[in-house]
């Protein structure tokens, strides 16, 4: 059996047998959607909590963005931490060293544009990673923000702010109702508005309010709000007056099960004021 002798740098000095490396600088600006030229300086850190990437910027030319004029003078320095989802063995966070610049001419200031975030504290790959992910079925707010170590109200956040459904076309027989969701000082309560006949939900609005639900309807065409034909709601006041306000050719109708909850709740107080008095 032959065996070759390769030489190494035992026996030339010359000879570099170090193993190749395993990411380029290629692959480096790439995770970070950086160009070569954009970038001043870039350091590494490994920390318990994950891998920490200083990011600075080079120094250029920005047009005001309130007068239009071109400047170059610095006004200062601010460090973020923002969370960068593109490895799976650990954390990763860009500590970027935002330049914020000064018009000369207004003096106004305003922070450079840079390539790997939208502005806030989530990168570019983040944002898209979590909405990317959100796409099956069975995923959740709250496993999708653990893969991305993000809060799960973070990952609501970002799917409202980036995903807009439409609403579904209007039916012949509309339910409305109410879900208790948050407080705040609009309302406690979300309106959806529900195909009474398929049960599928057509929108959620963000309050029951009168105003709110009359306006909502209001921007729908008329054509399309003349083919309700009923309007099933609860006992509640006002899903009659919008009804009666937006949909022109509709019938109102009490759904059974909440008539039904109150003639219980009135013969309740009949059959108490009785014992009552009985027992006097």
């Amino acid at each position: 059996m032959k065996t070759e002798y390769k030489k190494t740098s035992a026996d030339d000095p010359n000879i570099d047998d170090s193993p190749p490396a395993l990411i380029s600088d290629n692959d480096i600006l790439k995770f970070f959607n950086l160009e070569r030229d954009n970038v001043q300086e870039i350091t590494f850190t490994h920390k318990s909590d994950g891998l920490y990437v200083g990011i600075t910027l080079n120094q250029k030319y920005c047009q005001c963005p309130v007068c239009g004029n071109m400047t170059k003078k610095i006004k200062d320095y601010n460090e973020k931490k923002i969370t960068h989802s593109v490895l799976s063995i650990t954390n990763c966070y860009i500590i970027y060293k935002a330049r914020r610049y000064q018009c000369l001419h207004c003096k106004k200031t305003f922070y450079e544009n840079n390539p790997f975030t939208f502005g806030g504290k989530f990168s570019v790959v983040t944002v898209s990673n979590v909405l990317k992910d959100l796409k099956s079925p069975n995923a959740t707010f709250t496993d999708v923000a653990k893969r991305h170590n993000i809060s799960p109200t973070s990952a609501i956040n970002i799917f409202d702010r980036h995903v807009h459904i439409s609403r579904r076309p209007l039916p012949e027989c509309v339910a409305f109702d109410e879900v208790y969701a948050f407080k705040s000082y609009d309302s406690d309560y979300v309106c959806v508005i529900v195909d009474y006949l398929d049960k599928k939900i057509i929108d959620v609005l963000p309050s029951r309010h009168k105003n709110v639900l009359i306006n909502y309807f209001m921007l729908i065409p008329r054509v399309e709000r003349e083919k309700v034909k009923y309007v099933s709601f609860d006992m509640w006041n006002t899903y009659r007056i919008v009804a009666k306000h937006v949909f022109p050719n509709c019938i109102c109708i009490v759904d059974h099960f909440h008539m039904i909850q109150d003639l219980n709740k009135r013969v309740d107080k009949v059959r108490i004021h009785v014992q009552k008095n009985i027992r006097k």
